[in-house]
C-alpha cells in the first residue's frame, strides 16, 4: 500500500507524464482488490489481499506516514466493502464501526469492527442465482443496502440486476427485491448520493437510478450515459467506476480506454431544494436558507417550532453533528443561525424531531477555510480554549472518534443558556 501526499502531487505538471513517488509504503500485504478507508475513524481495510484468507486487513492510518496493522477478519474472503460509524435504525449497534462486506461467491456480510482485535460477524445473506457478489453501497440513512452481482449475467442470462436489502436490523438483513436493467451488461461499482444511485455497468456505461421506492424493493432508472454505444453485451469491457461527489454535481467516469466528466441534467441530480421533507406535512418541514450555502445557514420549521434534536449527515451516511436540544424557530421565518464554514463541500442531509429531512449543498470557491483534516485539527488546538457563551458567539470545536474528524458550529441567534445546554 503506497501513501502519497496529494498536496505535493498537485504540483505535478499537467502537460507531461510524470512519476509520482510515494511518501511511505506499507508492506503488510502484497496484492489487494481494494483498500476501503473510513475517513471518520482513520482506519483502512485492505480487502481481497494475500493475507487473512482475503478478508479484512485492518490498518491504522491516523498517522498516514506510519500505518500500523491493528486487526483482521479472516472468516470470509471480501471482494469489496464499505466501513461506517453506524448511526442507522438498529440501536444495538449505535456509534460502532460497522463494515458492510461484499464477499464474491460468499454473498453479503455485516461485521462489527469496533474492536479491531476482535472483529465479529453480525450476519450474512445470500440469494437465488448468486454468481459473484461484487460491490455495493448503503443508503445515507443506513436503512438500505444496494449490491450487484458480476457473474449472474453470464451464468444465468440475466440482464443487469441491482439487489435491494433492508438492513434496519443488522442481525437480520432482508432481500426486498431487485431492479432489472433493460441492458444485459455486467455491473461493477456503484455509489449513493442523496436519493440517487450511480452505477458503472461495463459496456452500458453510467446508469443513474432513483431510490425513492427502495422500501418496496424497487428502483427506477432516470438517466444514463453510454460510454461504449456500440455494444451492451455482457463482456468485461467499458466502465469500472465513477465518482459522483464533486460539489459541482459533475460525475467522473473511467473506462478501460477513456475518462469522461459528465454533467447530469438538473432534473435527475440529487435534490438540494430549500424544503425536502419526506412524508411530512408543510408544518413539519425544515427550511434551510440559503441552499446551496457556503459558510452559514438558517434553520427553521414550517410549524410552531420548539426545542428538539437537530442532526447533520454527510453523503456517505456519517453523522457530522448532533444537537440533542436545539431551539428551532417555527413559522418558516428567520431561523437559528448555524456556521457551516468547517463542513467540506458536498451534499448533506439535515433531520429534526421525528424525522423531517432536508438536503443541504455546501459549495465554495477556492477560498475554502479548511483544506484538510490536519488543518482542522490544528485549528481546533488553537481555538479549543476560546469557547464563550457570554457573547452568544459560541464556537465549539470538538474532535470526534479520531483526530481526522472535527467539526465547528456557531449558533448566533439562540439564547446562550439554550445553546450551551444543547452542546
Amino acid at each position: 500500500m503506497q501513501i502519497v501526499n496529494l498536496n505535493a502531487a498537485a504540483a505535478v505538471p499537467t502537460d507531461q507524464v510524470s512519476t509520482v513517488v510515494p511518501d511511505a509504503v506499507y508492506t503488510g500485504f502484497g496484492n489487494a482488490h481494494n483498500i476501503v478507508i473510513n475517513e471518520e475513524t482513520g482506519y483502512a481495510y485492505g480487502v481481497g489481499t494475500n493475507t487473512f484468507n482475503g478478508g479484512l486487513h485492518i490498518v491504522d492510518i491516523q498517522d498516514p506516514m506510519n500505518p500500523v496493522l491493528v486487526g483482521s477478519y479472516d472468516g470470509a474472503y471480501t471482494h469489496d466493502a464499505q466501513a461506517v460509524v453506524y448511526n442507522g435504525p438498529d440501536a444495538d449497534y449505535a456509534d460502532r464501526e460497522i463494515v458492510f462486506c461484499f464477499n464474491g461467491y460468499g454473498g453479503f456480510a455485516i461485521v462489527d469492527a469496533e474492536d479491531k482485535t476482535d472483529v465479529e460477524l453480525v450476519s450474512t445473506l445470500t440469494y437465488d442465482q448468486l454468481g459473484y457478489t461484487h460491490q455495493g453501497w448503503i443508503s445515507e440513512d443506513q436503512r438500505f443496502a444496494y449490491l450487484n452481482d458480476e457473474l449472474d449475467e453470464s451464468n444465468f442470462g440475466n440482464n443487469t440486476r441491482t439487489y435491494v436489502l433492508d438492513i434496519a436490523d443488522l442481525d437480520n438483513p432482508i432481500l426486498l427485491g431487485f431492479f432489472t436493467s433493460p441492458t444485459p451488461a455486467i455491473d461493477h461499482n456503484m455509489y449513493v448520493l442523496g436519493d440517487k444511485l450511480y452505477q458503472s455497468n461495463y459496456l452500458s456505461g453510467l446508469r443513474i437510478l432513483d431510490t425513492d421506492l427502495a422500501a418496496t424493493g424497487s428502483l427506477e432508472e432516470v438517466g444514463f450515459f453510454d460510454t461504449n454505444p456500440s455494444s451492451d453485451a455482457a463482456q468485461f469491457d467499458g466502465t469500472w467506476s465513477n465518482y459522483p461527489y464533486f460539489p459541482s454535481g459533475h460525475v467522473a467516469v473511467s473506462t478501460f480506454t477513456h475518462f469522461f466528466m459528465l454533467r447530469p441534467d438538473a432534473t435527475i441530480a440529487p435534490g438540494t431544494s430549500e424544503v425536502a421533507a419526506l412524508s411530512m406535512s408543510e408544518e413539519q418541514a425544515i427550511f434551510v436558507r440559503p441552499n446551496p450555502a457556503a459558510d452559514r445557514i438558517e434553520v427553521s420549521m414550517g410549524g410552531k417550532g420548539g426545542v428538539m434534536p437537530l442532526e447533520v449527515w454527510d453523503a456517505a451516511g456519517r453523522l457530522v453533528k448532533r444537537w440533542n436540544a436545539m431551539p428551532i424557530p417555527g413559522g418558516g421565518g428567520e431561523g437559528i443561525h448555524v456556521d457551516v464554514s468547517s463542513f467540506r463541500p458536498g451534499v448533506y442531509v439535515g433531520t429534526i424531531g421525528l424525522g423531517a429531512t432536508a438536503r443541504l449543498l455546501i459549495q465554495r470557491g477556492s477560498d475554502c477555510p479548511e483544506r484538510s483534516w490536519a488543518a482542522c485539527k490544528r485549528r481546533w488546538s488553537a481555538m479549543a480554549s476560546t469557547a464563550s457563551c457570554a457573547s452568544c458567539t459560541l464556537r465549539m470545536w470538538a474532535p470526534r472518534s479520531s483526530a481526522h474528524a472535527c467539526k465547528a458550529v456557531v449558533p448566533l441567534s439562540a439564547p446562550c443558556a439554550s445553546v450551551c445546554s444543547a452542546l
